[in-house]
């Protein structure tokens, strides 16, 4: 569940509320969480953006998976005793975000993106991109995300090893204003043979 409010002309806020799921067929494990966000737009060309994610209580696994029958030794009955599992943290972090748009020509314009990313559990990230966008309808971009160890195999700690593409296309679907949307975008990763990430958005 979203809400998002325009608190003026250069600041936006929103909120999303939402229930987390993990399971196998005899242990499972849920709860609440919520991220939040502010944007804030100065003039035409910069905006800057900072959230926060996965930001809830603690979970904790439960179900018959964790149960064990033993037969104590001298006795013919059997027990079953419930193992309880540790509570964890949600994997929580902060995303600090800038874009500037660098170039505009007509049609044509470009925005240079840069941003932060503070995990609980792994290790910060800095990234960089360029979105150009070609007209309404055509948009390209290109970004690396870095972060100590991208480059040496040893030292690795993510699938994710910095380079990133993708575009958006947008095809009028009729006369009234209507858009079919097409986005893709793609990640390189050690091991595997990259990430394709490929979504489609109607608007009538």
């Amino acid at each position: 569940m979203t809400y998002a409010k325009a608190f003026s002309n250069s600041i936006y806020g929103g909120m999303t509320v939402r229930i987390v799921g993990e399971s196998i067929s005899n242990v499972r494990s849920s709860g609440v969480c919520f991220d939040a966000g502010i944007r804030y737009k100065s003039g035409d060309k910069l905006n800057f953006g900072i959230a926060l994610r996965n930001v809830g209580a603690p979970m904790r696994y439960a179900g018959d998976g964790l149960t064990v029958t033993a037969t104590p030794q001298g006795t013919a009955t059997s027990l079953t005793m419930l193992q309880r599992s540790e509570r964890y943290e949600l994997p929580s972090l902060v995303n600090i975000g800038f874009g500037y748009e660098v170039y505009t020509i007509g049609a044509v314009n470009a925005t240079l993106t840069g941003q932060f990313i503070s995990n609980s559990f792994t290790k910060d990230q800095f990234g960089g991109g360029l979105e150009v966008n070609l007209g309404d309808n055509f948009t390209v971009r290109g970004g690396y995300l870095w972060e100590d160890g991208v480059g040496t195999e040893d030292r690795l700690t993510t699938a994710f090893t910095g380079p990133s593409a993708g575009f958006s296309l947008k095809v009028p679907a009729n006369s009234e204003g209507a858009v079919i949307g097409i986005d893709y975008s793609y990640r390189t990763t050690n091991p595997f043979n990259g990430n394709h990430s490929i979504g489609v958005h109607l608007a009538i």
